[in-house]
């Protein structure tokens, strides 16, 4: 389990690399900010417009689980624990996206709609 749990960390730290390389090579992306509400401030999902991506990990009916899976690998890398924003990439529209996650039970807000949720 321990051997797992460093080779998990290990990826993690590559996918990381990875993204910075990127980010270098153009010159930091254009990220995309949440459109403001027109009328209401927004409110979070319910557990029954949740869907689940696995290992405790949700998302909100915007929000692929590829793009949770890399908020919560920024969330974990980056702030590790308590509330803050992260920068995480979305295979879907090729772009990355700020997110604000709460601390514990953690809820993550931003990009377009999305919505991702973890312990």
């Amino acid at each position: 389990m321990k051997a797992e749990k460093e080779k998990e960390r290990r990826l993690e730290n590559a996918i990381h690399a990875l993204k910075k390389e990127r980010e270098q090579e153009k010159r930091r992306p254009e990220v995309a900010t949440p459109a403001p509400s027109s009328t209401t401030a927004s409110t979070p999902s319910s557990p029954s417009e949740r869907s689940s991506c696995g290992g405790e990990l949700e998302v909100g009916p915007d929000t692929t689980c590829a793009f949770a899976e890399n908020v919560r690998a920024e969330y974990e890398y980056e702030l590790g624990s308590g509330s803050g924003e992260v920068t995480a990439y979305s295979e879907a529209n090729s772009r990355y996206y700020s997110m604000y996650c709460t601390a514990a039970p953690h809820e993550c807000t931003g990009a377009i709609s999305a919505r991702v949720y973890f312990p």
